[in-house]
């Protein structure tokens, strides 16, 4: 029970996805790789907008265990829930939803419904409800806790290698370690976690315009 409301999750975290979308644009490299890492950790606050409610397309290609590409919809509520809506052949075949305590997964196809308690997903990591939502936007966060405001800049060390960046706790649990990744100054390209010996890591594209509403 516990492995496929895991699998639904990760698939949508972990896969990269694709899309006809022109990318968004993003500060100029050559330009970047002069810029200071308070000018980019400020780049990376300032372009984050607040919000209550968001509801947008997406399509997830899974490339293992076989190649499997499905349109939906997300739809989120701030802090609250997370809903995804996978379709196919134009009809809803899995309904994802996740709130502060739990993980309900209905898969229509094959008439299963799981629900489990969102601790026993996230495990020792901590990931919230509001870290999940970050996720799924491509926005940087500290994990357990809010996504990147201008008065946690003293609660990370920063790192600048020409136009890449990267970000990491001061303080990091004795269990787990992470760090997030950026290219030019404002685009987050990956969150590393390692937990004991166990290492997870989720990537993104360029970041992609699409048909959302808020």
């Amino acid at each position: 029970r516990l492995s496929f409301g895991f699998v639904m999750i990760m698939m949508l975290l972990i896969t990269s996805c694709r899309s006809s979308f022109e990318p968004v644009a993003t500060i100029d490299v050559a330009k970047d790789s002069h810029l200071s890492c308070e000018d980019r950790y400020n780049a990376v606050v300032s372009s984050y907008g607040e919000w209550d409610m968001v509801s947008m397309p997406f399509q997830l290609w899974l490339e293992l265990p076989e190649e499997k590409c499905i349109s939906g919809r997300a739809t989120m509520f701030r802090d609250e829930n997370v809903q995804l809506s996978f379709r196919a052949m134009g009809m809803e075949v899995v309904y994802l939803y996740l709130s502060e305590d739990s993980v309900i997964a209905i898969d229509k196809i094959n008439k299963l419904y799981i629900a489990e308690p969102l601790s026993e997903i996230v495990g020792a990591t901590g990931i919230t409800i509001g870290n999940i939502q970050d996720l799924l936007l491509g926005q940087a966060f500290k994990i357990g806790g809010e996504r990147l405001t201008s008065s946690m800049r003293p609660q990370f060390e920063l790192y600048a290698d020409s136009a890449n960046w990267s970000l990491m706790p001061m303080r990091n649990n004795a269990s787990m370690r992470y760090d997030l990744k950026f290219y030019n100054a404002d685009v987050l390209e990956s969150l590393n976690i390692l937990i004991a010996d166990n290492e997870f890591g989720f990537e993104y594209s360029i970041p992609t315009k699409v048909d959302a509403a808020g």
